[in-house]
């Protein structure tokens, strides 16, 4: 959950100039649906969704009972005004964090970028390359 924390403290902590965010889970994205306790357990507990959860044995209400409690502390999105100035780069797997790279995109034009790499959720067959990039971006 590092490229949600690395983005949530840029937004929250105003010394924070930089962000480097590998993998961001939209928690609030992937959840903004669930209107309560039984509908989260049956998403996560649905195994044709093939969504499967482990955090250092803490159970599903541990890991996303805050989200149904204050979703909007989650919406990344919603807070990416307080990202404007600040250098951020955000990498992913995949393209599911597209929206929310619009919307931190939108309101920091000025030094922010998304990109996707073709590897897998650690960027096993990446991972020179990512040293490269986050060296990169600490020496800017």
């Amino acid at each position: 959950m590092g490229g949600f924390v690395s983005l949530k403290a840029a937004q929250q902590l105003p010394g924070i100039k930089k962000a480097f965010a590998l993998s961001t889970w939209d928690i609030y994205g992937n959840y903004k649906k669930v209107m309560n306790e039984k509908e989260l357990h049956d998403l996560v507990n649905n195994p044709d969704a093939g969504v499967k959860y482990f955090v250092l044995n803490a159970t599903i209400d541990e890991i996303f009972g805050p989200v149904l409690k204050d979703r909007e502390y989650f919406n990344l999105a919603a807070g990416a005004q307080r990202l404007a100035g600040k250098q951020i780069i955000m990498l992913d797997e995949h393209t599911g964090n597209k929206p929310l790279a619009d919307a931190i995109k939108a309101t920091n034009p000025a030094w922010f970028d998304y990109e996707v790499w073709p590897t897998d959720h650690p960027f096993t067959n990446k991972r020179v390359s990512l040293m490269h990039k986050l060296l990169d971006f600490l020496d800017r």
